[in-house]
């Protein structure tokens, strides 16, 4: 493997496509997926990424995230900022 993966991974800030099941269902080629945005100020995917990998992370970001549905997923990282 390419012992400098995780570090360029990082640094490039692709943290992939992110969405929330709501409902579970079978889908099929062709069938309509809807996107529905929230209105809660929750912080983005890209901006709990750079706070869970930066040095000095904005702390209104890691608390914002801590109240919003990925927190159970990043909880410890998280909180660990935070202390």
């Amino acid at each position: 493997g390419d012992a400098g993966f995780i570090k360029d991974f990082i640094q490039a800030g692709r943290t992939g496509a992110y969405a929330r099941v709501i409902q579970t269902s079978d889908i099929t080629a062709g069938d309509v997926v809807s996107l529905l945005k929230t209105s809660a100020d929750y912080p983005s995917v890209i901006e709990v990424f750079q706070a869970c990998h930066s040095k000095n992370s904005d702390l209104d970001i890691v608390r914002k995230a801590l109240l919003s549905p990925i927190w159970f997923y990043h909880k410890k990282i998280l909180q660990d900022i935070l202390d």
